[in-house]
């Protein structure tokens, strides 16, 4: 019965955007994203992602990232991240997406929050490891705005 009923809920959802692949996004409509984005598409909220960092040029992410950092070396100092956060592995920027790619602009797919903004920490490097230390600069950078001053010009153009 259950698929049954989300079988008969996928078309109603279908056209919820007009990106190509959003029809291979199951999960947003096994959460409830399309109707949910008529009430928020998270507009106003601010996201911390500590990872592999994010790809500064993705084409599903203009104007969601609002500054990005790299962590790695850091050692639990969030004041010796430094730089920008550039992907080189694409974990980092997976997550990204999920979380805020921009939705109707005929590109990849939608976020879960496309209206939401992306503060990204690089903690981890190319093979996906990294020190615990720096993850928790990581962390330290994207919760505390007086830390972004020394990110300034690591915001994305």
């Amino acid at each position: 019965m259950v698929g049954c009923a989300l079988a008969m809920a996928l078309p109603s959802t279908a056209f919820a955007s007009n990106d190509p692949l959003f029809s291979q996004q199951w999960s947003l409509a096994q959460i409830g994203a399309p109707s949910a984005w008529a009430i928020s598409t998270g507009a106003g909220v601010k996201v911390g992602i500590v990872d592999t960092g994010v790809d500064l040029n993705h084409e599903d992410l203009p104007g969601q990232i609002l500054m990005t950092t790299n962590c790695i070396g850091a050692n639990a100092d969030p004041s010796r991240c430094t730089g920008t956060g550039q992907d080189d592995n694409g974990h980092g920027t997976h997550v990204a997406g999920i979380i805020a790619a921009v939705k109707d602009n005929g590109k990849g797919i939608a976020g879960v929050a496309p209206g939401a903004k992306l503060i990204v920490a690089k903690a981890l490097d190319a093979n996906g490891a990294g020190a615990d230390a720096d993850v928790q600069a990581g962390i330290m950078w994207v919760v505390d705005p007086s830390t972004w001053d020394r990110a300034a010009a690591s915001r994305p153009r």
